[in-house]
């Protein structure tokens, strides 16, 4: 009988206390694909021209393609 009370005590407690913002998009791009860092900090100078469109290795000619997904890629 307690184990029932506690497990109802903690299936309450997780229903209407659920944390703001709980299932909402990030504020940050998980992928890239809006064409920027949004919601990233870059450091240094590694990012600056970060993320790239399309394959780079193979417009480079390195006959090694990347098979990204997507449209951009860091």
């Amino acid at each position: 009988m307690i184990l029932w009370g506690t497990l109802i005590l903690f299936l309450t407690q997780l229903i209407f206390f659920i944390p703001d913002g709980y299932g909402q998009p990030f504020d940050f791009t998980l992928d890239f694909e809006s064409g920027d860092l949004r919601g990233w900090v870059p450091t240094g100078t590694a990012f600056q021209n970060q993320p790239t469109l399309g394959d780079n290795p193979t417009a480079r000619g390195r006959g090694q393609p990347s098979h990204h997904q997507g449209r951009y890629w860091v």
